[in-house]
């Protein structure tokens, strides 16, 4: 039970090491705009609004499933987070992600049919 338990947790950190990896790599993610594929319930793209040191301008997160961030909103407004370096104080309400919920698969970018083929070339 205990190994679960630690399992969960270290789970929860990988959000919060990856967010600030990319805060390292990209030093100045300010004003950036951030597409999130794959991003399943949405908590490195909510860490990226409300936790990142450089602010991100906004973030969309393109993933077929519900994003699940009722935890994540509920401690925010409770005033509990972590920055990945203690407790940081929240300077603004809670930003949510938005969400393009697609499945692509093989015949989303079929070129098969004309028009189909257009609509690609013209996005």
């Amino acid at each position: 039970r205990a190994r679960r338990q630690t399992r969960k947790k270290d789970s929860r950190l990988k959000v919060v090491v990856f967010r600030r990896f990319l805060e390292r790599t990209f030093n100045n993610l300010s004003d950036a705009r951030i597409v999130d594929i794959a991003g399943g319930k949405g908590v490195l793209s909510f860490e990226l609004l409300n936790y990142a040191d450089s602010r991100v301008r906004d973030v969309c997160v393109i993933d077929p499933r519900v994003m699940k961030l009722s935890r994540q909103s509920e401690r925010w407004s409770r005033g509990f987070h972590v920055s990945g370096r203690g407790t940081t104080p929240m300077t603004h309400d809670v930003r949510i992600p938005s969400h393009c919920r697609v499945f692509f698969n093989r015949d989303t970018f079929s070129l098969d049919d004309e028009s189909h083929a257009e609509r690609v070339r013209a996005s």
